[in-house]
């Protein structure tokens, strides 16, 4: 175990091959197309024709033939018209899994929020040979009987996604769900819970925050963030700690210097990494050749920081206001594996703590053992009280009305 984790083992499992390559530069290894099928050409622009059509309107559906699935599913890709950051019209791909034998009556839908995956269309979940690899208990939710329906986040002109801006992930989430409706052959259930992990934590803590406004016809019944991202300010401030903080620091820079106007990328990003930075910000983690790029080019970086040190108040206040720290009217769960070292344990707690002081009646699981991967994966301790958890909420069965906290471990610890 490295001290970054295994979290970081699709990054870094290419050196081990570049102890036979010379010479090697990261600019020689071209982008790897991480696409299985063909994507919807317009998934990766805004339409002319969507800004006539209302948020969550379903434009496309085509069944999903060449994935593996749990057993007894069936999975479609969809294509659906959402809302930008800025309140433009937007479109959006998400994945759908159904019982392939479906229960009598509408079905309660979990909308899942994935995790940080790349930047661009090409690098998320319904681009991908498996795009429910790192969603937990999904064979669970199938077999109870429940719909699945994970975006990928809508994308702008360029392919970017709004990477840890909560209003665009947010919208992208429930107006999949409004999506979902209409989708022939289903019966879909008002009942909605998301779950998220890592930024997709972040995007189901942020997803419970707008849903009152943005999306009241959506009923959520409580929202569960798993190791969510929550102080992004402090993305800033811990650069030399992780080789995380360079990948995840050039998505930041990207996407908020795409969708916010007042963020200007050459004044966040330092003047020696500026070529680097919008390389590796296009690079997809989960593809082998990628991989390798990325290897090489965080090797290239050294323990220098990619983005500026101080920086500029326009993006710290960019990333403050994307702190998930509103209101929550639903029951929320916030899961977090003690051994993580991308989303530490203690920032976790603090925040936390900080919610409970604020009146939010937060459930909050530790998982001693459990790093930022191995909490999702199956056989992790969370699957149990997930499904259970999520079971009582779709039954009506109150949630808790104060904080509390609860230590998962394995049943023989």
């Amino acid at each position: 175990m490295t001290p970054h984790g295994r979290c970081l083992a699709w990054i870094l499992s290419p050196l081990l091959l570049l102890t036979s390559m010379t010479g090697v530069n990261a600019r020689d290894v071209t982008p790897a197309s991480a696409v299985v099928g063909p994507v919807p050409a317009a998934a990766t622009q805004v339409l002319s024709e969507s800004s006539r059509m209302p948020p969550g309107t379903l434009l496309e559906t085509a069944p999903l033939i060449d994935r593996p699935l749990p057993s007894n599913a069936q999975a479609w890709r969809i294509q659906y018209t959402t809302t930008a950051p800025d309140g433009s019209s937007a479109t959006a791909v998400a994945t759908v899994l159904a019982p392939r034998e479906l229960p009598p009556g509408a079905l309660p839908v979990i909308a899942w929020n994935h995790g940080a995956v790349g930047l661009v269309q090409r690098c998320l979940p319904s681009a991908l040979a498996d795009p429910w690899r790192d969603m937990p208990a999904v064979a669970d939710a199938i077999e109870e009987g429940w719909l699945v329906v994970a975006t990928d986040y809508q994308t702008d002109g360029n392919g970017i996604h709004p990477f840890l801006i909560g209003e665009g992930e947010g919208r992208s989430t429930l107006d999949a769900v409004r999506a979902l409706r209409q989708m022939p052959g289903l019966l879909v259930d008002h009942r909605t819970i998301v779950w998220g992990h890592s930024q997709g934590g972040h995007a189901a803590l942020w997803t419970g925050m707008i849903a009152p406004t943005y999306a009241p016809d959506v009923t959520l019944k409580g929202v569960v963030a798993l190791s969510p991202v929550t102080t992004l300010v402090s993305l800033l401030d811990r650069q030399s700690e992780s080789l995380v903080a360079p990948l995840l620091g050039s998505w930041v820079a990207a996407a908020y210097s795409a969708y916010y106007p007042d963020v200007v990328y050459d004044t966040i990003v330092s003047s020696a990494a500026l070529v680097l930075g919008r390389d590796l910000a296009i690079r997809c983690p989960p593809e082998p050749l990628d991989g390798v790029a990325i290897a090489l080019m965080l090797g290239e970086l050294g323990n220098e920081p990619l983005l500026n040190v101080p920086a500029p108040e326009s993006f710290r206040a960019r990333l403050a206001e994307n702190e998930p720290d509103g209101e929550l009217a639903v029951p929320a769960v916030v899961a977090q594996g003690l051994d993580d070292t991308v989303v530490l344990p203690e920032v976790t707690a603090s925040f936390v703590a900080d919610r409970c002081a604020d009146g939010e009646a937060i459930t909050f699981w530790q998982l001693p053992d459990q790093d930022h991967l191995s909490l999702v994966q199956p056989g992790s301790p969370l699957e149990g009280p997930l499904i259970a958890w999520t079971r009582d909420r779709f039954a009506g069965e109150a949630a808790a009305s104060t904080c509390s906290e609860h230590v998962i471990a394995r049943p023989n610890d």
